[in-house]
């Protein structure tokens, strides 16, 4: 069973991975830089999904079918669909793992200005 989420926190990101890595980056309590691009990667609770970029098959993870949700400091760099933290690894807290449908559920766009598409952090 699941924690339940908490669809208003302002700072809550989503990292889709596979079981063996999600529950490993909750123990570890650290978010590694993309063995693929340089930077760590997430996306905000409230913002876009859009699976091509949330679920991309590049990178360590075997498959994105579980995600860990998580507070952490404010990303570098922030679109709808993707929040970049230019480091190696980023410290998280308040971490668990849900299934990726449930964590799909928490990117409604809620923080999206589709004006600009932008998101508000």
């Amino acid at each position: 069973m699941s924690k339940k989420l908490d669809y208003n926190s302002f700072e809550m990101y989503i990292h889709f991975t596979d079981k063996i890595s999600a529950e490993a980056i909750v123990d570890s309590s650290t978010l590694l830089r993309s063995s693929f691009v340089d930077g760590v990667f997430a996306v905000a609770a409230g913002g876009s999904s859009v699976p091509g970029v949330q679920k991309t098959k590049l990178g360590r993870a075997l498959n994105r079918d579980f995600a860990v949700v998580f507070n952490a400091v404010a990303p570098c760099i922030a679109f709808p669909e993707e929040v970049i933290w230019k480091k190696n690894e980023l410290s998280i807290k308040n971490a668990f793992v849900v299934p990726a449908q449930e964590a799909v559920d928490l990117l409604d766009g809620s923080k999206v200005d589709e004006e600009t598409d932008t998101i508000e952090l």
